[in-house]
């Protein structure tokens, strides 16, 4: 599985103390603006990452696929994001929305 992971189309949890804002800007290394739509922050042991989409599809990405950010906050104003690439973080992160997702559905 790599950073490319596919998501169940209409789940999106929404916590505004955690996403106030629903797009991120990010730039390549080029210096290219990607804007990120956010679908989940999911804390995860001692971490938060955030489930988020280019609101341009990638080339080859499909629109259910979706990639895991680290983020870092370095004050109240800003935060870093770096993408994940660990296959093993990437499953627990999107093992853990999908049993967010469970649970919201159950209630």
């Amino acid at each position: 599985m790599d950073e490319n992971q596919t998501l169940p189309q209409d789940e999106l949890l929404d916590d505004e103390e955690y996403m106030p804002e629903a797009v991120i800007s990010m730039f390549t290394a080029s210096g290219e603006q990607i804007d990120f739509s956010v679908i989940a922050y999911i804390p995860l042991e001692d971490h938060t990452y955030y489930i988020m989409q280019p609101l341009m599809l990638l080339q080859g990405m499909e629109s259910d696929q979706a990639f895991v950010f680290e983020c870092q906050q370095v004050s109240e104003a800003e935060a870093h994001y770096t993408i994940v690439t660990e296959d093993d973080i990437i499953d627990a992160v999107f093992a853990e929305y999908d049993r967010l997702c469970q649970e919201m559905d159950d209630e």
